[in-house]
């Protein structure tokens, strides 16, 4: 689940404290130009995951999607996941970069994209307390008027406000209703990205349907 340079970097900085340096995330190339006997520690080196780990995410948000993406393909290949194409797959590794730890992170985090979640308790209980049923058939009737056309950013939001002046309903009430929707909770990553992503594969309708027959 570590990426070669992350170790690297991690393994570099055992031991050394380069005076002259405040950032820790270095190339291979930047650690030889400033490394100097001189800087290493007497101290016995400590190993610490809980850098390394942090080092590695580092690595990850800082990453071109491109790149990412040709890196976790093969544990999205693994699981029987097939990207709906090059660009929604490059869509998804920028929107779950910035919450992977390890490479191997991929899976949970992509898992909501390629598979209908199943509602949570926490989800259910919120659209049922909030009734939300009339929020998300508001939502669907949208969709199915827009007749499956892919949303981009600008268009969700359109329809989310719209809806929301329209009919009085708060923006945050249709975009938590909607968000147990896709993901069965209340917490996921960016909404709108998301429903893109959903947009282009075609499920956000079907899984807004599946969630109102569990209300």
């Amino acid at each position: 689940g570590y990426l070669p340079e992350a170790l690297a970097n991690y393994m570099a900085f055992l031991g050394w404290s380069p005076k002259s340096v405040q950032n820790e995330i270095l190339s291979l190339y930047e650690i030889s130009k400033i490394f100097e006997l001189s800087d290493i520690n007497k101290a016995g080196a400590k190993f610490s995951l809980d850098k390394l780990n942090w080092i590695n995410s580092q690595y990850i948000k800082n990453m071109e999607s491109v790149k990412l993406c040709e890196i976790i393909y093969k544990y999205w290949d693994n699981m029987g996941w097939e990207p709906t194409s090059q660009e929604w797959a490059i869509k998804l590794a920028t929107l779950i970069k910035d919450s992977m730890t390890l490479l191997k992170d991929a899976i949970d985090q992509s898992k909501p994209f390629f598979s209908i979640p199943s509602i949570q308790k926490e989800g259910l209980d919120f659209l049922k307390k909030n009734d939300c049923k009339a929020s998300l058939k508001l939502i669907l009737n949208s969709l199915i008027k827009e007749n499956n056309v892919k949303l981009n950013k600008e268009k969700a939001n359109e329809m989310i406000n719209e809806i929301s002046k329209k009919h009085n309903i708060k923006r945050g009430m249709l975009m938590k209703s909607l968000r147990v929707a896709f993901f069965g909770s209340l917490s996921g990553p960016d909404l709108i990205q998301s429903w893109e992503l959903f947009s282009e594969n075609k499920t956000d309708i079907s899984r807004i349907e599946k969630c109102l027959k569990s209300i």
